[in-house]
């Protein structure tokens, strides 16, 4: 993924190499400009972890009380 002009792995660590990445060789390369408006993001910041969900199947929801208004 690239956002902001930066390119981010699968687990959001920013990708210095995009050549080293590609699953087919390029025969030609394109020509690569970036611009960058701000400082360049630090390799330890990561994206943010997803929150924890809980899913259990087969089990009727507890009644809310919200039913009666």
């Amino acid at each position: 993924m690239i956002w902001a002009g930066v390119a981010y792995d699968n687990s959001g660590n920013i990708v210095e190499n995009l050549d080293r990445h590609r699953t087919v060789p390029i025969d030609h390369k394109r020509p690569l400009r970036i611009i960058r408006n701000s400082p360049r993001p630090k390799r330890i910041q990561s994206a943010p972890t997803a929150p924890r969900r809980h899913i259990v199947l087969g089990r009727p929801l507890r009644a809310t009380g919200t039913d009666g208004l």
